[in-house]
């Protein structure tokens, strides 16, 4: 079974239907500094700002529909809440950023051709 990393047809649902509204919402997260943060806050091990920037990360990644970014955004925030996140976690962390992030200049570039 092919793991979605972002589920369009709950994104649309969201966003009632309007793919101009999913577009730009996807546009701001292939360009958002929120990502930017949380990479930076754990290249410096500042947890405590990492706490605070991977849980704005997972609820933008859930209001996006994008569930295993979201799953492991949680886990991230869960283990940075509790102190130290483990290495395999950040790891997971940034393969499923990475996934998503190709799979939402997919997703970007197919409802840029249906305007």
């Amino acid at each position: 079974m092919e793991q979605v990393y972002i589920d369009v047809e709950e994104m649309l649902r969201r966003m009632r239907g309007n793919k101009k509204t999913v577009a730009t919402m996807l546009g701001m997260f292939l360009e958002g500094e929120e990502l930017k943060q949380l990479d930076d806050d754990l290249n410096n091990k500042d947890h405590a700002a990492a706490e605070l920037s991977s849980h704005g990360v997972k609820g933008m990644v859930g209001t996006l529909s994008m569930p295993i970014l979201h799953q492991a955004a949680a886990k991230l925030n869960a283990e940075l809440k509790a102190g130290s996140p483990n290495d395999d976690t950040v790891a997971e962390y940034r393969a499923a950023l990475e996934k998503t992030l190709v799979e939402a200049e997919r997703v970007l570039a197919g409802l840029k051709e249906q305007e």
